[in-house]
């Protein structure tokens, strides 16, 4: 007879087959609860324990369904007289743990029984005796793993802060410092000693390859210009003869050669080039 406990590090589960297949009667104790067990074995491992299986007589091991749930799966494979393993009992600890009432016997074609305990932060043992041996059971207390870091931006990362001055100034002991060129006093940071960047007076953000360029402009000047056009005249005599408005040669219209010309300024405009906006602190973190 063996049993075979379940480990939540696939290090544990090849310790677990040998202990399973060398070593009659005995248990592998598992160090955690983890809900993968024998699936997340590589697949030498998982061929292993199959073939391990299929050699015992009788073959009781526990899979959880989750932290609190679990299965003993338990079958016997008689090898002379007799088909089925008799179950005597299933001890456990009534307080904690919550079973289905075992079978009377335990054949080829296996049994599986479902448990929960009502605590999992609670370690819990169980039993379940035959008529072939009696087979230990023990689950450890389930820690759940530790929450991952919280995420933290990156030391130059600016952001735009829709609160007051007073209030972006207290985050200064977050790490965040407002962009108004002010100089960073801070030890621990690579910024310590450097100017925040002079984004206070109106400046926008912009992407670029690397940090630190500026330029722009809230407004362009266009200078005062002269302008002026020119035409060469003809000689119509039939359509325009007298036109006042023309450079007229004698009575029969216009003079071959003659010109109109013309000439205007255009006065000097500054011109704005600022888009609508919505005015905000922008702080940077340092630290």
């Amino acid at each position: 007879m063996a049993s075979l406990g379940f480990s939540d590090a696939q290090s544990n589960f090849s310790q677990d087959y040998r202990t399973l297949c060398s070593q009659q009667d005995s248990f592998a104790q598992s160090n955690s609860l983890n809900t993968q067990v024998i699936r997340v074995a590589d697949a030498n491992l998982a061929q292993a324990f199959t073939e391990c299986v299929s050699s015992q007589t009788f073959i009781a091991y526990l899979e959880p369904t989750d932290t609190k749930q679990f299965q003993i799966i338990a079958s016997y494979k008689p090898t002379g007289e007799g088909n089925t393993d008799v179950v005597q009992s299933l001890r456990y600890n009534h307080a904690q743990v919550t079973c289905d009432n075992p079978p009377h016997e335990i054949g080829p074609q296996g049994t599986i029984i479902n448990c929960s305990r009502n605590d999992e932060a609670t370690a819990v043992q169980l039993a379940l005796n035959t008529t072939q041996g009696s087979e230990g059971f023990r689950i450890p207390a389930y820690v759940p793993p530790p929450p991952p870091p919280p995420f933290q931006l990156p030391v130059g990362t600016i952001i735009a802060f829709g609160g007051t001055e007073a209030q972006a100034q207290a985050q200064t002991a977050n790490g965040w410092w407002i962009c108004d060129g002010r100089v960073v006093s801070d030890l621990g940071s690579p910024w310590n000693g450097q100017h925040t960047p002079q984004l206070s007076q109106g400046s926008f953000l912009r992407g670029a390859a690397n940090a630190g360029g500026t330029g722009g402009a809230v407004s362009q000047q266009i200078p005062s210009q002269t302008i002026s056009s020119r035409s060469n005249g003809f000689d119509q005599h039939d359509t325009f003869w007298g036109d006042p408005r023309t450079n007229v040669c004698g009575a029969s219209g216009f003079c071959t050669g003659a010109a109109v010309t013309s000439q205007g300024t255009w006065n000097a405009a500054t011109v704005p080039t600022l888009p609508p906006y919505y005015e905000v602190i922008y702080p940077i973190r340092v630290p």
